[in-house]
Parts: C-alpha cells; sequence; structure tokens
C-alpha cells in the first residue's frame, strides 16, 4: 500500500513538471498570430522566443528538480518508516528474551543447590556403636575386635544375645569384623537365655559361659569348623544341662568330623539360617 502511494505521488509531481512546459509551449503560439497581424512583428517575435525559451527551460529545470526532490523525500520517508517498525520490535523482544531468562534461573539453581547438599560422613552399615553396646571390647587389633567382657550395669538386661558381626574402625569409620569372645568373657549372665555368633567369629575362649546356668540356645553361623578355634573341653561348662548348640543345616557331618567339635557333638543339632 505504502508503494501504491509513492507512484501516485510520483505521478503528480510529474504532472506539475509537465504543465508549466506546455503552458510555455502554447504561448508562442498565440505570439505568432498576434505577428501576423502586427507590423512590427519581426523585431519583437525575434526578441521574444529566445527570452521566452530560456526562461522556460529554467523554469522547467527549476521545477522538475523541485520535484525529484520531493519523491524522493517522499519514498525516503516511506522507506524510513517500512524499515523502523521491524527493525526495533524485534530487537527488544530478542534482548528481551536473551538476556532476562538464562540469566536469573541459571544463578537461581547454581546458588541454591550446593547451600543445601548435606555433608558425607563415613559409612558406619552393619557396624555397632561400641559405646552403645553392652559388651567391653578390645581393638581393633590386627584389623579384628574382641569382647573381653560385659558393662555392669548392663549385665542383668543380657537374656537374648546377638554378638554384632562389626563395629566401626575409630579412624576411618570402615566397619571391622568381631572375630574373637575372650575366655571368660560372659561369666556370671545368669539371665542369658539364647546366644548367636555371628560367622566373623573365629575364636571362643575358655570359661566363656561359666555362671550361665539360664542359657539353652547357642546358634553358630560359621559354616566351617576348622574356621572356628575352641577348647578342647569344657567349652560349655556352667551352661544349661539341656542346652542345644544349633550348626548351619548340612554342616552337621562337618563339625562331627572335625577333631576338636567332636568332643561336643552331643550338643549339636542343625538350623536353617535366615
Amino acid at each position: 500500500m505504502k508503494r501504491n502511494l509513492t507512484l501516485l505521488l510520483l505521478l503528480l509531481a510529474v504532472l506539475l513538471t509537465v504543465l508549466p512546459i506546455l503552458s510555455g509551449c502554447s504561448s508562442p503560439a498565440k505570439g505568432e498570430q498576434t505577428t501576423g497581424k502586427t507590423e512590427t512583428a519581426p523585431a519583437t517575435e525575434a526578441a521574444t522566443v529566445p527570452a521566452t525559451s530560456a526562461e522556460t527551460e529554467a523554469a522547467t529545470a527549476e521545477a522538475t528538480e523541485a520535484a525529484t526532490e520531493s519523491v524522493t523525500a517522499i519514498v525516503t520517508d516511506a522507506e524510513t518508516e517500512g524499515q523502523t517498525v521491524p527493525a526495533t520490535e524485534p530487537e527488544t523482544e530478542t534482548a528481551t528474551e536473551a538476556g532476562t531468562e538464562p540469566t536469573t534461573e541459571p544463578e537461581t539453581e547454581a546458588g541454591t543447590e550446593p547451600a543445601t547438599t548435606p555433608e558425607t560422613k563415613p559409612a558406619t552399615t552393619g557396624a555397632e556403636s561400641e559405646d552403645d553396646s553392652p559388651f567391653l571390647f578390645e581393638g581393633p587389633k590386627w584389623g579384628v575386635y574382641g569382647i573381653t567382657g560385659v558393662k555392669e550395669d548392663r549385665r542383668a538386661e543380657l537374656t537374648v544375645v546377638s554378638i554384632p558381626e562389626t563395629l566401626p574402625d575409630p579412624e576411618t569409620g570402615e566397619p571391622l569384623p568381631v572375630a574373637d569372645l575372650r575366655s571368660g568373657c560372659f561369666a556370671g549372665c545368669s539371665n542369658m537365655t539364647s546366644l548367636t555368633i555371628p560367622a566373623t567369629v573365629e575364636t571362643i575362649g575358655s570359661g566363656v559361659f561359666a555362671g550361665c546356668d539360664g542359657l539353652t540356645e547357642i546358634k553358630i553361623y560359621v559354616t566351617s569348623p576348622s574356621n572356628l578355634t575352641i577348647p578342647s573341653s569344657g567349652l560349655f561348662d556352667g551352661a544349661s544341662p539341656s542346652l542345644r548348640v544349633y550348626v548351619p543345616r548340612g554342616t552337621l557331618s562337618v563339625y562331627g568330623s572335625n577333631y576338636t567339635w567332636a568332643n561336643y557333638i552331643s550338643y549339636l543339632s542343625e538350623f536353617d539360617p535366615e
């Protein structure tokens, strides 16, 4: 639509330029007619025609230049108006979209997450705390713990007892096995009725169950009797006469054929480990 308006304005300017020229051309024609009737026509005509032609050419040139300048100004204005609107709006939108959104969101995410991340602590999963345990421990020595006794203020509460498989290393927090039941460690625990010995235990000392006359059940999770060192006699002295010692199912014959454990075959039975 703007291009059509420009063409109309250009046509109008050309018409305005041509009309004066046509008017100038018609004036000499009338002069010629008058010259034919007047006696002084030759002199007047000779002086008049050149002057009129020069004035007409000058006026035509001025009109043409003015028309050209007007048309150029109109076209320039129209082009400027046509280029300005598309140029400003996309720049503003692009600056807003590119400058605002990426700046705020990443800064918030990058600044918030590290502040709320908890500190990592050494893993102690599966290891009981030594302070919370009713037992007295020695170690770690050569990478293992040993139970040396029971805390006096906790002795009476020991009824159904499970020895922990591991305890945490005090320096690294790494779980270390509880491997030794030292001599006499459970002596005098008359309220203890059941004891579970994990597969990590490698040694049971003498007199461990002295005075444990209420102890009627021991479960041993060690599958190979050669890995569990015991006294050759008197291991269960002090326990209840009805004591039964359970070993994992399928290992009873192995325990019975072991040189040391064969001395206690009358106590042994099998169970299904959980």
